[in-house]
């Protein structure tokens, strides 16, 4: 299954043919959540597999990689300056390994710099308010498309290395809410529950 990005159908393939041969050594991970891990092919460093661990497979609340693939490919650019997601290229649905390929993106997560794990290359350019008010309208963008990310935490929203704007990641546990992007319909739903 490829996206709808065409023009890098020939790598992604490539990578495809390649992907059991470096997925799961750990010389290749470049992050994990609960989840799933992330690795990076060293021949195409351009782009990364999103590999669902087996005990997350059908978890409670956990989407498709149908259905994130195709919520990452509709929000990737929600033309907020700067702020954006990696595009996805393609999924492997096989019986025990479930795969999104998708685009690397050069950025830590703010988890990762917060912890002292990482760093970033001339730190004092962040605008913290500019990146963080990027943040939350990219997020309205999503609720303005109906859209809810239900799992904004640090380590799903890094910093990229050169531009020092915000990346948005994980869709994994994304929905659609009907309304959701209607504010009096969204208020209407909260009185409705039991908050």
């Amino acid at each position: 299954y490829l996206t709808g990005h065409p023009e890098d159908a020939e790598r992604v393939n490539k990578m495809i043919d390649r992907v059991r041969e470096y997925v799961l050594e750990v010389k290749n991970i470049i992050g994990e959540g609960n989840a799933a891990w992330v690795f990076r092919d060293p021949e195409f460093p351009e782009l990364c597999a999103k590999v669902i661990k087996q005990a997350s497979i059908g978890g409670l609340g956990s989407n498709t990689l149908s259905q994130e693939a195709s919520y990452m490919d509709d929000i990737y650019d929600l033309e907020v300056e700067g702020v954006r997601s990696p595009l996805p290229y393609a999924i492997i649905n096989d019986p025990g390994l479930q795969i999104i390929i998708m685009e690397c993106l050069p950025a830590v997560s703010v988890g990762d710099l917060v912890k002292g794990i990482a760093s970033l290359p001339r730190p004092e350019e962040v605008d913290v308010e500019k990146f963080a008010s990027g943040v939350a309208r990219y997020f309205k963008k999503m609720h303005e498309r109906d859209l809810i990310h239900f799992d904004p935490h640090e380590g799903n929203v890094m910093i990229d290395f050169d531009t020092h704007t915000a990346r948005v990641i994980d869709f994994g546990k994304t929905k659609r809410i009907q309304g959701f992007g209607d504010e009096e319909a969204r208020v209407e739903q909260y009185k409705k529950s039991d908050m």
